[in-house]
């Protein structure tokens, strides 16, 4: 009888302590948006940008760039599709981006918090999948997994693809809804 009591208090701990780790974890998720932030403008204006949507205006070479992908203003085909080429900030999470060429989707993460690691810019990274895309091929697709720094204002998003010292293109996002 008595090991029975005392199974049963043993199972009733460790039941209250998996659901105080599971309240902890969601609360740490939760939470990882508020990370403190080494750049507050940035931080505000990226919770301004939250669930606003963009639309590719055009990629641009920057200078003379060695071995050219595109050597003049570039805007994708098709131009008539609504949802080509278009970017997303999540409504719920900040520094936190979606989009989708045609076939394939993007997603962005802004690093604003701890892990901000640089000054001036924060850091991007950005992963793509990898569908054949008509048209144009995988220009965008292959330009977005290249994008090492953003900026932005209120009407525009300039994702750029280059190194340390020297950007190469910039591509032009249009904001399409407020």
């Amino acid at each position: 009888m008595d090991r029975i009591l005392i199974f049963k208090k043993s199972f009733a701990k460790r039941k209250i302590t998996a659901i105080a780790l599971c309240f902890m974890l969601a609360a740490g998720i939760v939470s990882c948006d508020n990370k403190p932030c080494r750049d507050k403008q940035l931080c505000i204006k990226l919770k301004d940008l939250r669930g606003t949507h963009w639309r590719l205006a055009f990629i641009a070479p920057n200078g003379r760039p060695e071995n050219p992908i595109i050597t003049e203003l570039t805007i994708l085909e098709p131009q008539d599709c609504d949802t080509c080429f278009t970017l997303t900030f999540d409504a719920k999470r900040t520094g936190y981006i979606t989009g989708i060429s045609i076939l394939n989707t993007v997603n962005i993460q802004i690093f604003i918090g701890s892990d901000y690691p640089k000054e001036g810019f924060p850091e991007v990274k950005v992963s793509v999948t990898e569908l054949d895309e008509p048209f144009d091929g995988n220009l965008y697709s292959d330009f977005m997994r290249s994008v090492t720094r953003i900026a932005f204002t209120h009407r525009r998003l300039d994702l750029s693809v280059g190194n340390s010292t020297h950007i190469f293109y910039h591509l032009e996002f249009e904001r399409i809804t407020h």
